[in-house]
């Protein structure tokens, strides 16, 4: 695999990756393998690019069991690595909070969010409304591949 923009940073052994730590490479405990990445992410990181921080994005076997998949944001201090279940929830808890707005009074999805007392529902909207056009690229893109691969079962329409 070439990582250019990882050089030094991500070494190949025996198809596994391991990113360096600390300017020393940490093979003494499994690391995130990733199976497929989006190199120079920081070109396309929304209203954050370029040098945002976040080099790369990636998906593959998680670096604590190695039965499971996480997603990773690699950054220049070392990755911070999610199960994909949580970075999935985390992507219904925002679709909800930002299509939802301030109408958000009970739980409008099966994880069962509400609102922090005292939060300023509003705040979520004007954030939504104020970058709107760099979001909806975004949705539009989720919506898409959803509608193609026939949505979570993955059976293509």
């Amino acid at each position: 695999m070439d990582c250019p923009k990882f050089a030094g940073k991500i070494k190949t052994a025996n198809s596994l990756f391991f990113y360096k730590k600390s300017n020393r490479m940490n093979t003494q405990e499994m690391q995130h393998q990733p199976i497929i990445i989006v190199q120079d992410y920081s070109r396309q990181d929304g209203k954050y690019a370029p040098g945002g921080g976040v080099t790369a994005l990636s998906a593959g076997v998680a670096g604590y069991d190695p039965a499971e998949v996480s997603v990773c944001l690699h950054h220049a201090s070392g990755v911070t690595e999610l199960p994909l279940h949580r970075a999935l929830d985390l992507t219904i808890l925002t679709l909800a909070a930002l299509l939802s707005g301030p109408r958000i009074l009970h739980p409008v999805t099966t994880l069962g969010e509400v609102p922090v007392a005292g939060a300023d529902l509003q705040l979520l909207q004007a954030y939504w409304q104020a970058n709107k056009t760099g979001l909806d690229v975004r949705l539009k893109e989720i919506r898409e591949l959803l509608e193609h691969y026939g949505g979570p079962s993955g059976q293509a329409a």
